[in-house]
């Protein structure tokens, strides 16, 4: 009798709860307005990205620099761009970061604090060689961006992406190593004085330098 008291009870407490708040119907209702809205945001959001030409087809390949007094009106548009990409939720920054995106958008997403974005990013087939160096080199990119490059042989045959990783204190010595056989005798030099990266790396470069009597 307990046990059936306490079923009914529970019963007639939701019972009692949606006839108050709408129940279960009123929730469904609710999340569809919210769904509807944030999905109207997310492409007004969008449009608005178009229209600042934010999109990838026509960028250049490399940045060129700006004339006297360009530099106020483009973090005007930056400002813009970043507003519109915060609207966005983590599925249509990832299509932003891999497919849509121009240089700046995805320059703006690498700094989202969404590992899987910034992953989005690294892998998007329009990012260029040059990019992919800069954030070698950048210690707050995650772990897992990190990782992505220097397991990336293709990547890794670009020596300034080589380079930088074994600069970067966040990549773990063991993986440094595997690489310092294949840099030249100067880069070598630099990382053997090298404060800014870990003991175990520099102690190898000044140990190779010696072997190959370059440790002047």
């Amino acid at each position: 009798m307990s046990a059936l008291f306490t079923i009914v009870h529970l019963t007639l407490h939701e019972a009692a709860r949606r006839r108050i708040h709408g129940g279960a119907a009123g929730d469904d209702e609710l999340a569809r307005q919210v769904a509807a809205k944030q999905e109207m945001e997310q492409a007004e959001a969008e449009a608005a990205l178009e229209q600042m030409g934010a999109l990838a087809p026509g960028e250049t390949e490399e940045e060129k620099p700006l004339a006297p007094g360009e530099e106020q009106e483009q973090e005007k548009k930056r400002l813009s761009i970043t507003q519109q990409i915060m609207k966005l939720g983590v599925a249509k920054k990832i299509e932003w970061a891999n497919k849509k995106g121009n240089r700046e958008v995805r320059t703006l997403l690498l700094r989202d604090p969404n590992k899987l974005v910034q992953l989005a990013v690294i892998q998007s087939p329009r990012i260029t060689e040059g990019e992919i160096s800069k954030v070698a080199l950048s210690r707050t990119a995650p772990n897992e961006v990190l990782s992505y490059i220097y397991n990336n042989r293709q990547l890794m045959k670009n020596y300034a992406i080589k380079m930088n990783i074994m600069s970067n204190p966040k990549v773990p010595v063991g993986v440094t190593m595997r690489f310092l056989s294949g840099l030249r005798m100067a880069e070598v030099k630099v990382l053997a004085k090298s404060k800014n990266v870990p003991q175990g790396l520099s102690s190898a470069a000044r140990n190779m330098l010696e072997k190959k009597g370059g440790s002047d």
